[in-house]
């Protein structure tokens, strides 16, 4: 069957800045590139503040501040994510640690970290977040993991498997912007 396809500019364009991108991509979390931002949780009755939800960003350094939709695709796709998903994980779980200490009138104080479909499938998550809550000191009743629906469709008995193990260390499972 004959067939043909345009290459335009723009399609040229597009192709040449996600190969830049990619290649930027395995340099920040060396150069302290990522950094985290903390969006709060309110619970609605009280107005007090329960927790935050961490979100990563890249401080690019020509591009400037990116969002994960400019970069967790790719990252997911190349394998870089788990370096993401690991520097989200130890960084927030520090700085949560540091909020409980300072303002201990304000606990229950939790962090609510989003996690890569890839990262939920890797058999080690529950090892490597109970090894990040012993440095961190935080403990897993205060971080919940916000997962999506389509991380259950990668290798589902590997997710449920993985999910047992950490609820076994008290972390809890939320839809974005809850805790709980």
């Amino acid at each position: 069957m004959a067939r043909h396809a345009v290459f335009d500019s723009a399609m040229r364009t597009r192709a040449v800045s996600l190969l830049r991108l990619e290649t930027d991509l395995r340099r920040p979390v060396d150069q302290e590139e990522f950094v985290v931002y903390y969006q709060p949780i309110v619970r609605l009755a009280s107005g007090r503040i329960v927790g935050f939800e961490a979100l990563a960003r890249w401080q690019h350094p020509e591009r400037g501040l990116l969002c994960p939709e400019e970069f967790i695709p790719l990252a997911e796709e190349t394998d870089l994510i788990f370096h993401i998903d690991r520097f989200v994980l130890e960084e927030a779980c520090r700085q949560t640690t540091l909020w409980q200490k300072r303002f201990p009138d304000h606990l229950p104080l939790g962090i609510s970290i989003n996690v890569s479909a890839a990262q939920l499938a890797r058999p080690d998550l529950a090892e490597s977040t109970f090894a990040v809550l012993g440095r961190t000191s935080l403990d897993g009743r205060d971080l919940s993991l916000e997962v999506t629906e389509s991380t259950f469709m990668r290798d589902e008995a590997a997710t449920v498997a993985t999910l047992a193990s950490l609820k076994d260390l008290g972390i809890r499972f939320g839809h974005q912007g809850t805790l709980g």
